[in-house]
């Protein structure tokens, strides 16, 4: 992808968390581009093909976070909580705690259904990876579905990194 079409996608980003994806308009994302309307159109179809480029940044986002936690970190044990941690403290940052919330959860639903189930396919294989597991064990299962429960539920960023500590220490 361009740097440039990142840049826009950032901006949208940026637009979508300040005013919703509903609320938010193509001339809004354009203006916070810094460009116009009919170049967005170069870019992009429309909202929704915004809405699809931008659900693969984040997740990719979130990936790039929670490699980058690894470093330092040894043991399968240590290795797979801090993953865990930062991928799903990440979520919990930019979607749990906006006031968009629940708009985000029906587009996800939507619009990012297929590319929610390939990003949790790609977290089992990682935290199996990282566990030394078979790529099939259940263990990735468990643990990522138990944080994708726990990011949604716990009340504050340090809550869901306790609880996600302490769930992967007792399994991992």
């Amino acid at each position: 992808m361009s740097d440039r079409k990142t840049a826009i996608l950032r901006a949208a980003l940026a637009t979508f968390i300040r005013y919703g994806f509903r609320r938010s308009a193509m001339e809004d994302i354009a203006v916070e581009a810094g460009i116009s309307r009919p170049a967005l159109y170069q870019y992009f179809k429309g909202k929704t093909d915004v809405i699809t480029h931008v659900i693969d940044l984040v997740i990719e986002d979130a990936f790039a976070l929670a490699e980058a936690s690894l470093e330092g970190k040894t043991t399968p044990q240590d290795r797979v909580t801090a993953y865990l941690t930062t991928y799903f403290s990440f979520y919990h940052r930019l979607l749990v705690n906006s006031p968009h919330a629940d708009e985000m959860t029906d587009l996800k639903a939507k619009i990012g259904g297929d590319h929610h189930a390939r990003a949790q396919r790609r977290l089992i294989k990682r935290v199996n990876d990282l566990a030394q597991r078979d790529a099939d064990d259940d263990l990735g299962t468990i643990l990522v579905h138990g944080g994708e429960g726990l990011k949604y539920h716990a009340p504050d960023e340090a809550t869901l990194i306790r609880q996600l500590g302490k769930l992967s220490r007792a399994l991992v």
